[in-house]
């Protein structure tokens, strides 16, 4: 479990997501490296350690307990 900023959120999101998410998600993928999370949202990572030798180890992510992307 980790507990942020979702200005950590988002920088991590930049970061390590993974091309296959984005490629699947393009639009939500965007959303989540440019918008932050609502006050006290909670977001589940998907993350694989196997692929791209674990740089980019973000491959899902989903919108938990009526979690919205706001600016």
């Amino acid at each position: 479990m980790l507990v942020g900023h979702s200005h950590l959120l988002r920088e991590l999101l930049q970061t390590k997501l993974h091309d296959s998410f984005t490629q699947r998600e393009p639009e939500l993928a965007s959303q989540l490296c440019s918008l932050k999370m609502s006050n006290c949202g909670v977001a589940r990572l998907e993350l694989d350690f196997e692929l791209d030798s674990g740089r980019t180890p973000i491959v899902d992510c989903w919108l938990l307990a009526g979690t919205e992307l706001v600016r």
